[in-house]
């Protein structure tokens, strides 16, 4: 399987960055870096025989400023494609914000206070998915779900009243969706789903995601 990571970071002349693959038992893993792509993404492109994992991707990415210190800007990613059947992946990943707010969400009080508050609603996924969107995000109050939607027959063509919503697990938020038979370019978002509204509406100014092709 051929992976494609696309890494969305800002940088200046002379920055780079790399991405690492943590080895197991004192193994120091594998490190490839990343090539500039444009003025929004770095990108590599990885044969997962290659990796010391081909079924769970554990990686890391570091950022080398030409001056400075290295700074890690993804920590631990984990993905698992055990059950990926295409011969090319392609990976969009990016820092997050939530990490650096990770101690204070998953404290006890913000724990004790948020959980079980999701109501029960019906959760969209395709039985044969070739996409896999993932998001984390800090812990939401009660009737807030992570959706999204876009401009596709798949994605509701924008209807924001009906988004597809994505399952939790702890705060990562997802989606498995086969777009095989989409017209690309996709341009998407995802959103905030409010379930107390009577008529309920997704608050795109939470949380945006753009891009032109996906595929």
């Amino acid at each position: 399987m051929l992976i494609h990571f696309y890494i969305k970071f800002t940088s200046e002349y002379g920055d780079s960055l790399h991405i690492n693959f943590p080895g197991g038992d004192g193994d120091a893993g594998l490190v490839f870096p990343l090539n500039y792509l444009d003025e929004s993404y770095w990108s590599v492109s990885i044969q997962s025989a290659a990796l010391p994992d081909e079924t769970l991707l554990t990686y890391s990415v570091i950022f080398d400023p030409m001056h400075g210190s290295s700074v890690e800007i993804i920590h631990k990613r984990k993905i698992d494609i055990k059950k990926v059947k295409q011969d090319v992946v392609e990976i969009y990943d990016g820092p997050l914000e939530v990490e650096r707010y990770e101690k204070i969400f998953s404290s006890t009080p913000f724990i004790e206070i948020l959980k079980n508050q999701n109501k029960k609603v019906k959760k969209y996924s395709d039985k044969t998915p070739n996409t896999i969107f993932k998001v984390q995000v800090p812990p939401m109050a009660e009737g807030k779900i992570l959706c999204i939607t876009g401009s596709s027959k798949k994605f509701k063509k924008w209807d924001e009243k009906k988004p597809l919503l994505l399952t939790k697990n702890n705060n990562t938020w997802s989606i498995r969706l086969n777009l095989t038979k989409e017209l690309y370019p996709i341009e998407y978002k995802f959103g905030i789903y409010d379930l107390k509204h009577i008529y309920p509406e997704m608050k795109i100014s939470e949380i945006i995601l753009q891009k032109d092709n996906i595929g």
